[in-house]
């Protein structure tokens, strides 16, 4: 006797998990557990930006012994197969963690996994970390050579107005021109400032007539073009001047402003041989 189970995430990471599971007597510790076979696919920016490295699942019930496996994250997903009792309450708990330990996603769910029946495991995976992320992490260029970083804004909540900085040294780096992005949307107040050490960068969507609203999920507030002076490491940093930095609608901070993640970049300029 076979049965399938099949877990559904129904939030921001989507993936879908299916297992064929044979029968067993009794959901004891002494039970041998049953094969189910894990599989899980990223969306398309958590993988662009290599923000996932390893996924935590950790299944657990008072008449089993705990099962825990951290998953490495291959080609922007997961596989692999496990042993699950069958009986009642088992815990099923995902947390997925980037390269520095962080967590990022955690969705759990409690379900009974009966013989002989299919079923659902619904595990909504909820953001613990909102983060402005400068993109590519890591970038080699020529000296006298041009490129260019993406800012990303993730997981947040009814985004209405944006502001921060870009630090880094003039002495090597020289930026080139400053584009805004597409997450807030086409029609929006668009600043950018230039200074010796650092672009300032302030956007805004444009208030409608009756209400204003908010843009949630990940997406990129802005592009920056740079040319390479120098060789050596040159660090790129994101900062937030003020509790004001990222605002809803209303005017105030959005959820999870205090966790908010800041995540610069290294460009590494190489001398012309």
């Amino acid at each position: 006797m076979s049965k399938t189970i099949k877990f559904v995430s129904t939030a921001v990471i989507l993936f879908s998990l299916l297992g064929a599971v044979s029968c067993s007597k009794s959901p004891s510790r002494s039970t041998a557990g049953t094969d189910v076979s894990l599989s899980l696919q990223f969306p398309a920016v958590i993988q662009k930006l290599n923000l996932v490295d390893a996924v935590e699942l950790v299944i657990h019930a008072e008449d089993m012994d705990s099962i825990q496996l951290t998953l490495p994250v291959v080609k922007g997903g997961v596989e692999t197969t496990l042993d699950v009792p069958p009986g009642s309450d088992r815990i099923f708990e995902m947390t997925a963690a980037d390269s520095n330990g962080r967590e990022i996603y955690f969705g759990a769910d409690t379900v009974t996994i009966s013989q002989g029946l299919d079923q659902s495991v619904h595990i909504q995976m909820k953001p613990l970390l909102l983060m402005l992320k400068v993109s590519p992490g890591y970038q080699e260029i020529t000296v006298g050579s041009s490129g260019s970083i993406d800012i990303y804004i993730l997981e947040v909540d009814s985004l209405f107005g944006a502001a921060f900085r870009i630090y880094y040294d003039p002495s090597k780096l020289r930026l080139d021109a400053a584009s805004r992005g597409g997450f807030l949307g086409d029609q929006i107040l668009w600043s950018p400032y230039f200074m010796e050490n650092y672009l300032a960068i302030g956007l805004s969507r444009l208030r409608p007539e009756t209400g204003a609203v908010g843009v949630s999920g990940s997406g990129i507030l802005a592009t920056i073009d740079f040319t390479v002076l120098s060789a050596g490491i040159i660090p790129i940093t994101i900062t937030v001047e003020s509790d004001l930095a990222l605002i809803d609608p209303n005017g105030e901070p959005v959820d999870r402003f205090d966790e908010l993640a800041l995540d610069g970049a290294t460009i590494v300029g190489r001398g012309v041989e």
